[in-house]
Order: C-alpha cells, then sequence, then structure tokens
C-alpha cells in the first residue's frame, strides 16, 4: 500500500503543492457564498478552497441533505443576488451604483452539477440573477469548460467582484496564485505521464475483493478513521449562525486507536441542562482545548490517513470551529446503495467516549464492517 502523502490541512493539498503562502487575503466589501455540490467537496483540484481562503467576507456549504436531494435552503441577508446564466439576467458590468448587489451566491460544482443545484433549490429562482461577460476564455486548463464563456468558480467570483468593486486591492493577486496552482498541477500531471509515476500502482490484473465500494472502505480499510463532531441540537429558538462544536471523536476503524477531544466554545461551556441533551455534563470539559488549537491536535492524529463520516454534519462542524474545509467521505451514501441489502440495526457495544460519541462511532463502525462483509460475500468466488 502506498504510504499517504503529507497534506496541508488549510488549503488540503499535499504539502509538496501547498499554495497557502501564496493567497493573501483580501478585503472585499461584496459577501460571497458559495453553494457546493457534495461531489466537489473533495475534489483536489477544486477551486472554492482559493474563494474560501482568499476572500474575507466569503462562506462555502456543501448541499447535503437526509434524503440526497441536494436541497439546501440558506439564510440570506437582503439584497443577495445569484450569480447564474439565465435569459433574464442581468450582467453585473452594466449595473449601475445603486442597483449592485450587496451579496452573491455562487454554484460550485461541474456545470451539470451547478444545473442540478439550481434545479433542486426552488429557493435559488427567486433570488435577481446576474451574469457575467468574460473578455477572454476560462484559465482554469485542468478541466475543460463547457463553453468558452465559462469560467471556474474562483473566476467568476473574481470577475464578479472586479465588476462591483473595481477599487479593491488584491483581486489580481489572488488570480495569481490560481494560475501558479495550474501550471504546478500540470507539470505534475505532465511529468507523471512521462515516467509512469502514479499510474500503475494498482496491478490490472489484481482482482479486488470489494466490488462496488470505495477503496477506503474495501482495500484501504486499515487506514481509515471514522470521525463524529458533537454540537448542542437545533432548536426553535437557535440563534442564527454556525453552531458551536463540543466534541470532537475519531476512531481508527481497523485498530480501534482512539481520538477524542472536547472542545471549549467560544461562548464558554453550555448549561448542564442543554449538555444533557447530549449526554455530556460540564464536568466534562475540565481538559476542553480552544477550537484554534483543534485542526494541528487534530491532524497529529490522523496523520494523512483517510477520514470518514455518517453525513456531513461532522465536517460541517469542524469548519465552523475551526474556519478550514475537512475532507470526508461519507459512510451513509455507500450503506443505502448497496441495492438488496438492509443494513442491521446496530448491536455492537458503545465505545468508550464520552457522551454521544460512543454510541455514533459504534454505530459507524458497525456498518463499516458490515458493508465490507456484504461487499465480499458478493464478489467471493463460488
Amino acid at each position: 500500500m502506498l504510504e499517504p502523502r503529507p497534506t496541508c490541512y488549510r488549503c488540503w493539498k499535499p504539502r509538496s503543492t501547498c499554495v497557502c503562502a501564496s493567497i493573501q487575503t483580501v478585503d472585499n466589501r461584496t459577501g460571497i457564498f458559495v453553494l457546493q455540490h457534495p461531489r466537489e467537496h473533495a475534489h483536489p483540484i477544486g477551486t472554492a478552497r482559493f474563494v474560501e481562503l482568499g476572500l474575507k467576507r466569503s462562506q462555502v456549504f456543501v448541499a447535503e441533505s437526509p434524503r440526497r436531494d441536494l436541497h439546501a435552503p440558506l439564510t440570506l441577508p437582503p439584497r443577495t443576488g445569484l450569480l447564474f446564466p439565465r435569459a433574464d439576467s442581468r450582467d453585473l458590468e452594466e449595473l449601475e451604483p445603486a442597483e449592485r448587489p450587496e451579496h452573491l451566491v455562487v454554484l460550485d460544482g461541474t456545470w451539470p452539477q451547478a444545473r442540478t443545484l439550481y434545479r433542486r433549490n426552488p429557493w435559488l429562482r427567486a433570488l435577481p440573477h446576474y451574469r457575467l461577460s468574460p473578455d477572454a476564455p476560462s484559465r482554469y486548463r485542468i478541466r475543460k469548460e463547457p463553453s468558452p464563456d465559462y469560467v471556474s468558480t474562483l473566476e467568476s467570483v473574481l470577475l464578479a467582484l472586479h465588476a462591483l468593486e473595481p477599487d479593491t486591492a488584491g483581486l489580481h493577486g489572488l488570480l495569481s496564485a490560481f494560475d501558479a496552482m495550474v501550471d504546478t498541477q500540470i507539470r505534475l500531471i505532465e511529468e507523471a505521464r512521462r515516467t509512469g509515476a502514479g499510474w500503475q500502482h494498482v496491478p490490472k490484473k489484481t482482482r479486488r475483493r470489494f466490488v462496488g465500494l470505495p477503496r477506503w472502505l474495501g482495500e484501504e480499510f486499515d487506514d481509515t478513521i471514522g470521525v463524529y463532531a458533537e454540537a448542542l441540537p437545533i432548536r426553535d429558538d437557535s440563534p442564527l449562525g454556525p453552531r458551536e462544536l463540543l466534541q470532537l471523536a475519531a476512531i481508527r476503524l481497523a485498530t480501534g486507536e482512539r481520538y477524542e477531544r472536547m472542545v471549549l466554545p467560544p461562548s464558554g461551556v453550555p448549561a448542564a441542562d442543554d449538555l444533557a441533551r447530549v449526554e455530556l455534563v460540564p464536568a466534562d470539559f475540565g481538559d476542553a482545548i480552544p477550537p484554534t488549537e483543534l485542526a494541528e491536535d487534530f491532524a497529529a492524529f490522523v496523520q494523512g490517513r483517510r477520514t470518514i463520516a455518517w453525513n456531513g454534519t461532522t465536517p460541517s462542524l469542524m469548519h465552523d470551529a475551526t474556519g478550514l474545509a475537512h475532507r470526508m467521505a461519507l459512510l451513509r451514501p455507500v450503506v443505502r446503495n448497496l441495492e438488496g441489502e438492509v443494513a442491521p440495526v446496530d448491536t455492537s457495544a458503545r465505545l468508550p467516549f464520552r457522551g454521544r460519541a460512543g454510541q455514533c462511532l459504534a454505530d459507524l463502525r458497525h456498518h463499516a464492517l458490515w458493508a465490507r462483509e456484504v461487499t465480499e460475500k458478493r464478489t467471493s468466488p463460488g
């Protein structure tokens, strides 16, 4: 098995191609909300990460739902528009200052994925629509755009900001950092093709034991880590905004090696009655660490291994607490896609973590092992 490459847990690229040093934060005035297709979230060369790292007023939301219908309603401020090329979209370059939106929603993914997000979120169609008129093809030479006037997410955001706030400094520098990333990626691809490195590490005649399962749950299971993040449940009177992370727990699924950190929220330890809803008590937070220390602490445990969660809640809570995008594979869609099989009710022993994490990680591990067992039976000869 190949050793995992050291990863930068800020830009989520290999440390050898880390782009963090080249990204300078731009103090933009227009708020940017990126609604991202879940399949784009883990893409190693996606550009939404540049938006999140490079723009002071930006947020990335991954479209997830229990029914996998990608419906993702967002609470948006007044004077928010959508950057999407509908027939009645207005060109941002042609707007008078008083007509300019104060916030923009941008869809991130391939164009078929963006259209799917648009179709499955009717609230998007109610927003004022705006479009761009690029004067040059996309600089994103790693991916081929379906039309010369289609550009990557980062390029579309920077073009929009240039039209809305042309006096803002730093936009060109962020585009230059993007160009450098593209150049590096193309150079590495060409070198790999020339030398054959990284293209034949899986023998062609090797028969997979777990056909139909992703490799992280099949052949690479020994290096897979299950993760669970805890926060207080949302109530009707809960304030709008990011939820506060209370606990991060993880287990290496094959060996049982454990990680657990209690996290001290910025607002302080919640009241005992609130903590009781997640089976925690104030005394659990005696060894809590601040959110600013969590990313580095967790990375030391992970050491570049694959991380998985049951659904999108865990990576979202980690993002809200640390400001970093945590690329995780999700187990629930894999379990549901095992056609003709029904995942059993978990009867495994509760794992030794505080609060609900003990049962939730036991359930995750149980379902991961069940999926491997079912798939291996299907692909075994005879």
